[in-house]
């Protein structure tokens, strides 16, 4: 613990606040931090991306990488996406996987995500999109018969459409 918690109050600095605002366990960890300083607008953002960037490089490592996982990509505002184009196409940033899913029904040609991930590919870092098609019937009854068996040896049946 204590090797965390050194490298953890080494990435972050004085400005442990943002982190322990974002991720309050994290106060369990490195302790009461002190309250960070008034910035302009941008400048706050950019400390907080500065700071979040080196909190995760804290675990991701060669000796450990990381993989996050983040859902619903399509409701992201402005500031999340700006913040994960610069980890992600950041040199400093490195054995760290970022894989997100997003509703491709909710996502238009126009979409600040999808303009987000174009930055990112001419930015040069690996992209790849897995798109899913909708589970048949029979997919979602084999996945429940995989299940957990059911109490008193009942079955379940699985019917109707849109499924």
């Amino acid at each position: 613990m204590d090797q965390w918690r050194a490298a953890l109050a080494e990435a972050v600095g004085p400005n442990g606040q943002l982190i322990v605002n974002l991720i309050p366990e994290v106060e369990f960890i490195i302790g009461k931090q002190p309250p960070v300083p008034d910035l302009p607008p941008r400048d706050a953002q950019n400390r907080f991306q500065l700071v979040f960037r080196r909190f995760l490089c804290a675990f991701a490592r060669s000796e450990h990488p990381l993989a996050l996982f983040l859902d619903d990509l399509q409701w992201l505002d402005a500031a999340t996406l700006e913040l994960l184009e610069r980890l992600i196409t950041d040199p400093d940033v490195r054995h760290l996987m970022l894989v997100g899913a997003y509703r491709d029904n909710e996502v238009s040609s126009s979409h600040p995500l999808l303009r987000t991930l174009e930055a990112i590919r001419k930015a040069g870092a690996q992209v790849q999109e897995i798109v899913l098609e909708p589970l048949e019937l029979d997919d979602i009854s084999g996945f429940v018969a995989d299940g957990h068996p059911l109490q008193g040896g009942a079955r379940a049946a699985l019917s109707g459409t849109g499924v």
